[in-house]
């Protein structure tokens, strides 16, 4: 409790001090349009509700007086969407009474319309929503003679039908609208609204194509717009965000979402439309796994959000989630638990069971055997509750509780019985092969080795290599894949160090030397492997774990000199002075960025420069033949994508002057350096010199002069 308690008392400072920086208000802001007789609302202004509430004191007011209405008009134009809830008793009354309104109450009338389609909006109630909004369409229509109705009203109304999953319904309403206000400039930030709505859904569908199209035409529009435009490019930027967070373009999210920000502060504001986008960019450095900053911006938003909102908001309580993750992510087990404690807490429901499973994570990482086993069970249960029995979600569950029973507990029969359950309700939902089915069966095949059940753990492993490789059927467990379809998978290579491991384990078992051989057959292959996907991937987002490979190399090592002791023969050796070469490669990776890979191999500053240059205005111009191809300017887009190709061009041509001048980075960034037997004694000498120049003062040392000592011990050979 008292762990919580300062985590809580955190929080409300880091709430005192954002809001008093960044002196976040909540104004009146209204702009009239039609002549200045209908304010529209942005949301977040002064609130009335006290004023109005009051009249409720001595009964139900009566809503004949003009004053009355005067306050109850103030009261519906600033309600925020984030309180509306709060404020269903006030609202509620005014729509059950508003049959008495008189003819001079239209404003009145359309108001309680709005207000109350926005209402049963955020309560979820979909239908009565749709019903409020087309009386409220229809009066706002008749009252001022338009069919141009509002933008953030509209949107929410066609959101109803894509709630409803009616998404033909949706889009065609908001295409239809478009075509409405696209030749009329003054409603540009309507079209802007539908068409982020828009790409919001195709964002959500994962159709990334579409959605960034529709989404720079909303750019477009909004590109020469003046500060009131500010909240709608703020939304646009967040929806660019989350387009690409999905494309797996982390660094270009975060920076949408920064924009998103800037744009917001221009606004009157609420805190927690800030708050919002403080978590939204607090997922995108989640995502990409910088924690701390991730903790520091889901802080800020919690402090505002426990501020505003009703305690057991779901905004809240997903919040404390992932503060529980991240805490878990750095080794802070203690407050990892207490944050997952205080989501579950502020709603136990059954839909919580990812806090659940979450939380008994954190327990059998700690070894509270018992708390992790009542948490998994628990999360199970709540799963197949809310998800249904036969869910993709359920599978994940019996796999993450049958872990734990097969490595954690006596319980191992149970284990296996819902990983295999696992296995059998992937393959209703799948029904061919999926990458999904790798990590039960790698499961299966790790506890079958540790309990020396090695040839049913080695067909298990083999199982999952024909799950992850495209036309690989082989289930002869002495033959490996040879096809790289899927090498960007980490759980491939998972599966194919503990085949290798389980091979080593049954030559130390039967002395038959072709498991020794297959052994080493199978390390290397994880290490063409590893070699392959570092062309994809920089080193702070690769698959492959580093540890792991270290790991790999040592075994191989290992291998390799004891098959070349057993045999004789010369290929082993040459096999292990590889893999020594490997090693030491990886290990100077792995201890460098690549700006410093570049520095200390001499490459010039002027070539560094010129490289960022160009990266820079090639990132321009794929932003404008983006633009380009949204309004269909076919004649400029031709020039742009010229351009680009001589850029490309450019930057493959440094990529030549790195590969053929300065092969030293060429190779460290892809490559182990495989070297003849001929040749290492002279590169021992010259990387001896070239770690005492540079890397004395490195933690990287120690392992770098280990890989050093091998290769000197193998010379002698």
């Amino acid at each position: 409790m008292a762990i919580f308690l300062n985590l809580h008392m955190r929080n409300l400072l880091i709430a005192f001090f954002l809001i008093l920086a960044l002196n976040i208000h909540v104004h009146a802001q209204k702009r009239a349009i039609h002549n200045n007789t209908y304010k529209e609302i942005k949301w977040g202004q002064k609130d009335h509700y006290h004023d109005f509430q009051f009249l409720f004191i001595d009964g139900e007011p009566q809503l004949s007086d003009s004053t009355t209405k005067s306050l109850a008009l103030d009261f519906l134009q600033s309600i925020s969407l984030y309180n509306i809830i709060d404020r269903e008793k006030e609202i509620n009354y005014l729509y059950q009474n508003r049959l008495s309104f008189s003819h001079s109450d239209t404003l009145l009338l359309l108001n309680t319309y709005r207000v109350y389609a926005l209402q049963q909006y955020v309560e979820k109630q979909y239908n009565k929503s749709i019903q409020g909004f087309e009386a409220y369409f229809r009066l706002y229509e008749s009252y001022f003679h338009s069919n141009i109705y509002p933008g953030f009203e509209f949107t929410k109304y066609t959101v109803c039908f894509k709630k409803k999953r009616d998404y033909k319904r949706f889009i065609q309403l908001l295409e239809s609208e478009i075509k409405k206000v696209e030749n009329i400039g003054e409603y540009n930030s309507y079209q802007a609204q539908y068409l982020i709505e828009s790409g919001k859904h195709f964002s959500n569908q994962r159709q990334l194509d579409t959605a960034r199209h529709i989404l720079s035409k909303a750019k477009l529009l909004l590109s020469d717009k003046k500060k009131e435009e500010f909240y709608i490019k703020s939304n646009l930027f967040k929806q660019l965000g989350y387009l690409e967070l999905f494309s797996s373009n982390i660094e270009l999210a975060i920076n949408y979402f920064n924009i998103a920000i800037d744009n917001l502060l221009e606004t009157k504001h609420s805190n927690v439309q800030m708050a919002n986008l403080y978590n939204d960019l607090a997922k995108a450095y989640y995502i990409d796994n910088q924690l701390k900053k991730a903790d520091s911006y889901f802080s800020m938003a919690l402090a505002i959000y426990e501020l505003e909102l009703r305690p057991n908001h779901s905004v809240i309580i997903n919040t404390y989630r992932y503060l529980g993750l991240i805490n878990y992510g750095l080794s802070d087990y203690t407050n990892a638990i207490a944050y997952l404690k205080k989501s579950i807490s502020l709603d136990p429901a059954p839909k919580r069971y990812l806090s659940y499973r979450n939380l008994a994570e954190v327990y059998a990482k700690t070894d509270s055997i018992e708390l992790a086993q009542k948490y998994y069970a628990l999360s199970l249960k709540n799963t197949i509750i809310t998800q249904g029995e036969n869910s993709y979600q359920s599978a994940i569950s019996y796999l993450a509780y049958g872990e734990f029973l097969l490595l954690k507990t006596p319980f191992t029969q149970k284990g296996e019985d819902y990983i295999a359950k696992t296995i059998e309700l992937e393959y209703e939902i799948f029904q061919e092969k999926s990458i999904d089915f790798i990590e039960p069966l790698n499961i299966l095949g790790k506890y079958y080795i540790q309990d020396g059940q090695i040839n049913r753990g080695l067909d298990s492993l083999q199982s999952a290599l024909i799950q992850a490789i495209e036309n690989f059927h082989s289930r002869d467990i002495y033959t490996n894949p040879q096809s790289e379809k899927s090498i960007r998978e980490s759980s491939f290579t998972n599966t194919l160090a503990w085949k290798a491991y389980g091979f080593y384990l049954k030559y130390i078992e039967t002395n038959y030397i072709e498991d020794l051989k297959m052994s080493l057959l199978t390390y290397n292959h994880f290490i063409y492997v590893a070699k392959e996907t570092r062309k994809y991937f920089e080193e702070t987002e690769s698959v492959i774990d580093a540890g792991q490979l270290d790991y790999v190399f040592g075994q191989a090592i290992d291998i390799g000199n004891q098959l070349y002791q057993i045999t004789g023969e010369r290929k082993y050796l040459e096999q292990v002075f590889r893999f020594i070469e490997g090693k030491k490669s990886y290990t100077l990776f792995t201890s460098l960025s690549i700006l410093e890979k570049k520095r200390l191999l001499n490459i010039p500053k002027e070539l560094l420069k010129k490289e960022q240059k160009l990266k820079y205005s090639l990132g321009l111009l794929n932003e404008k033949i983006s633009i380009e191809q949204a309004i269909k300017r076919s004649n400029k887009i031709i020039d742009l994508e010229k351009n680009a190709f001589t850029i490309t061009q450019s930057l493959d041509s440094i990529q030549k002057i790195y590969k053929e001048q300065y092969s030293g980075f060429y190779n460290l960034k892809y490559g182990f350096n495989e070297l003849s037997l001929s040749e290492i004694e002279e590169k021992t000498k010259e990387n001896q010199a070239f770690l005492y120049k540079k890397y004395i003062p490195m933690k990287v040392t120690t392992n770098f002069m280990n890989t050093l000592m091998l290769v000197a011990i193998y010379i002698n050979y």
